[in-house]
């Protein structure tokens, strides 16, 4: 008799008929009110099928399809939230520490093996946060680009920007462009002392390149020239072999006039 009394008081408050229920075991709060479940609430919006009043943990991946709407995003453990759309596309992840270290947050995208691999990483600090973007599939990625926070230097193909504002691992191509340096018409200047031919002869046979030039090992080491520096010191030898020329041409002419 009492668990035939038992059965039909469960029948009456969790049968078809009935539309709410609650339960409060080991402090849950979860309620069941027309169709939707409310978690820290017991009047959950009837336009969202689960509503949750306070602070959510997935341990492990949690999928969205469909149209969705995110506010705040916090996976730990390295587990990952996933959007699709549903239609046959491809998933958009988010992830902590799947590259990086723990405060890295990553942007991850189906590869060609359906695998989840890094495209964007934001590794944050207390004042800035720099980004990297990658290609390729998952467990090796390939740089693409870094934008470095604390003072905006960006890296293409490469990390080592080196004080750069930028700096590309590869060629680089452009229609034009434009280098700001001084220029070299002091050479014209009456107070320039222009340099006697058989001193540069000499300098040329003791160092093997032109005075004020690095020379091929400095290039080297130095992993590269600077294009202003480089480009006014050739103007510089350019005006002094006009000056030599017009020296040479004044000599010509004196030695015809002499005969």
């Amino acid at each position: 008799m009492r668990t035939l009394l038992t059965l039909s008081i469960i029948l009456l408050f969790f049968g078809p008929g009935h539309a709410q229920w609650t339960s409060t075991q080991m402090g849950t709060g979860i309620y069941y009110n027309s169709g939707n479940v409310g978690i820290g609430t017991h009047l959950p919006p009837t336009t969202h099928k689960l509503y949750v009043d306070g602070n959510t943990w997935a341990n492990g991946h949690l999928r969205v399809e469909g149209n969705f709407k995110t506010d705040i995003i916090y996976p730990l453990n390295s587990s990952q939230l996933l959007f699709n759309s549903g239609n046959g596309g491809k998933d958009v992840g988010f992830t902590q520490g799947n590259m990086g270290g723990n405060n890295t947050m990553e942007i991850t995208t189906a590869d060609y093996s359906n695998n989840q691999a890094t495209r964007v990483m934001i590794t944050g600090s207390n004042d800035a946060a720099d980004i990297k973007f990658y290609r390729g599939p998952k467990g090796s990625e390939q740089l693409t680009l870094y934008v470095e926070g604390d003072n905006g230097h960006v890296g293409i193909g490469t990390t080592n920007i080196a004080g750069y504002l930028l700096s590309v691992a590869g060629k680089i191509r452009a229609e034009e462009v434009k280098v700001y340096t001084n220029w070299a018409d002091y050479v014209f200047q009456p107070d320039y002392e222009l340099p006697k031919l058989h001193q540069v002869e000499k300098y040329i046979a003791a160092h093997k390149h032109l005075p004020d030039f690095p020379a091929e090992k400095e290039v080297i080491e130095n992993e590269g020239i600077e294009i202003g520096k480089i480009i006014t010191l050739q103007q510089e030898k350019i005006e002094e072999l006009f000056l030599y020329v017009i020296e040479l041409e004044k000599r010509i002419e004196a030695i015809q006039y002499s005969e």
